[in-house]
This record gives C-alpha cells, sequence and structure tokens, in this order.
C-alpha cells in the first residue's frame, strides 16, 4: 500500500471510532470536561478548526497550484519546526499532563455544545479525506505547505499528512479519557 492509501485508512478509522463513540453520549457528556478545562465538544470543534484551516492549501495544490516556492525547499527553520510539531503531537513523546505545545495557537472555545458536534466532525473529516483522496501522490515530499500556524513555516506535504493524523490521534485519545479513561473503548 502506498503511504496515502495508509492515511486514507487511518483517517476513515478515526472519523468512524470518533461517531461510535461519542454519536450517542448525550449533551451533559459532550460537554463535560478534563482536568485541562476541554470537553469532548471542544476538542472535536478544535480539530474541526485545525483541519479545516488545510482546505484551501490542499484545493490549491489539488488545482494545480504550487504552494512552494523555491525558498521554501531549503529552509533550515522549516525542518527544525516540522519536527517539532511532529513530536509535539507524538502521543508516546508527550505527557497528556504537560501538553504545552504548539496547540495554543488554536484556543478552544468555552462554550457549550449539542450532539450535532459529532455529526460537524464526521463531515470536516469527509472533506478532509476526500481533499487528501484527491492530493497528487507523486509529489508527497516535494510539495511543501505553509503551516496553519505560522506563514513563515513550510513542511513537506507527506510531513503535514503526518502532523494532522498525530494531532487527531493526540486530541481524541484526550477526549475518549472522558469517558472513562483508559479502560473505556479506545478511540484513536
Amino acid at each position: 500500500m502506498s503511504y496515502k492509501s495508509d492515511w486514507l485508512e487511518l483517517a476513515e478509522q478515526f472519523r468512524d471510532e470518533a461517531e461510535g463513540a461519542f454519536r450517542s453520549i448525550g449533551y451533559a457528556r459532550i460537554n463535560e470536561k478534563d482536568d485541562d478545562g476541554w470537553s469532548i465538544g471542544a476538542y472535536l470543534e478544535h480539530l474541526i478548526k485545525t483541519n479545516e484551516r488545510f482546505f484551501p492549501k490542499f484545493e490549491e495544490i489539488i488545482q494545480g497550484g504550487n504552494d512552494s516556492p523555491l525558498w521554501k525547499a531549503k529552509n533550515w527553520f522549516t525542518t527544525f519546526f516540522t519536527q517539532l510539531v511532529y513530536r509535539s503531537k507524538d502521543p508516546a513523546e508527550v505527557e497528556t499532563e504537560e501538553h504545552a505545545s504548539l496547540s495554543n495557537l488554536f484556543e478552544k472555545d468555552d462554550k457549550t455544545f449539542t450532539e450535532s458536534i459529532v455529526g460537524a466532525f464526521v463531515q470536516s473529516q469527509n472533506k478532509l479525506i476526500e481533499l487528501v483522496r484527491q492530493l497528487p501522490e507523486e509529489n508527497l515530499e516535494s510539495q511543501k505547505v505553509t503551516s496553519p500556524a505560522s506563514p513563515y513555516v513550510f513542511y513537506s506535504l507527506k510531513n503535514c499528512l503526518r502532523i494532522i493524523l498525530h494531532h487527531q490521534q493526540d486530541y481524541l485519545k484526550r477526549a475518549n479519557k472522558i469517558l472513562g479513561g483508559e479502560e473505556s473503548r479506545k478511540v484513536a
């Protein structure tokens, strides 16, 4: 299988498991907060907002546009930042309690949510999956993507996709912990 096929399979798995775990838990549980003050609804909304920041970039690439000026390809800061972001999103390397990473750039909303946030996440995830399905696989390494966190940071399309999945895995695990911690159904 190709990297993109594997990626799509995981993204679909995350969507399906999140929908299964959170679809019918009810208003109170969707808004129950963890020790960090985040609810399941806030985690899902955060993933929706973060993922949607990539939609215009992916659409531009699909339409043949180039978000990769030559100077981006040799930027030492890009290499450093990519590793920093990737490692901060790798659940194996980050303790949940100490997660003071770049996620602060995308602050949570302190509002209440209805069960419809689960459907909104599924819909957003479906669009993300469809856009990734259309991305040309031959330039996953060479195509550079501007980070939604900073217009001065770029990483390869392949690293971008890797970061998105690690981010989803991390936040879905956090949301799952609200349902009962390690003994409850694993979302990601």
